[in-house]
């Protein structure tokens, strides 16, 4: 049927008012026209808000949502498949759409019969995805794999991870593995004010960055330590 939301609502309801306030001016013209307005307004407002429910009609209207989404969520590509787009989900997305358009269970498609339901649910929300589908979206794909994905993904790990769980991962996953570096705290500066001594927090802090070699080191003695490891001048000119 196609339920109208409540802001569409709200906007017929108030072009309804602007009508009745024209209509009661003697001095209107063209009477007659602004007269079928208004009906065709009623009718609108009559067939295509919805309607009050009873507990039975809301029940039977709960049970075709979840027996809806019970067909669509499992086939609905991830958040994360939709943005990265490895390969499958253009073909899986367009099997999605087919089902969710499909008419063996009701006339207007699960879809639809979905959209419906909820604006019926919800009557006189204001909330604009209360029929969004795409809230039921998961977000994250637990069996499709993002190898050779058109956009690469970044994967935070902890603060000292081994070169060789990087390299392993990203041979894994097929993702770019970033530390997150940690920082260390120092002692509060001590300063002079007035000539007096004065305690105060230290702004400054060390960066320690997980170098190629496994080690975690600051910026101070990062250069000096790569001139002489090997695996971490390997790794910088690779």
């Amino acid at each position: 049927m196609g339920y109208l939301r409540q802001n569409q609502i709200d906007e017929i309801e108030n072009e309804k008012r602007v009508l009745q306030h024209t209509l009661e001016s003697r001095e209107v013209q063209e009477r007659g026209n602004l007269v079928a307005h208004l009906k065709r307004i009623d009718r609108e407002l009559e067939t295509k808000a919805p309607p009050e429910l009873t507990g039975e009609e809301r029940d039977l209207k709960l049970r075709e949502c979840q027996e809806i989404e019970s067909r669509l969520v499992p086939n609905m590509p991830s958040d994360e498949e939709m943005r990265r787009n490895p390969p499958g989900v253009v073909g899986r997305h367009m099997r999605y759409e087919k089902i969710a358009k499909g008419r063996d269970h009701f006339p207007e498609g699960d879809l639809f019969r979905w959209k419906d339901n909820q604006l019926a649910l919800n009557k006189g929300s204001d909330d604009p995805d209360v029929a969004n589908f795409e809230r039921m979206r998961p977000l994250h794909s637990h069996q499709a794999s993002m190898l050779g994905a058109q956009i690469p993904g970044k994967v935070f790990v902890g603060t000292n991870p081994t070169q060789a769980y990087l390299e392993g991962h990203d041979r894994t996953f097929g993702e770019e593995v970033t530390s997150i570096e940690p920082q260390r705290e120092r002692k509060p500066v001590i300063r002079k004010k007035n000539g007096k001594r004065t305690r105060g927090p230290n702004k400054s802090a060390v960066v320690m960055t997980a170098l190629a070699c496994g080690k975690l080191m600051g910026p101070s003695g990062r250069h000096f330590h790569i001139a002489k490891c090997d695996v971490c001048k390997e790794a910088q000119e690779g």
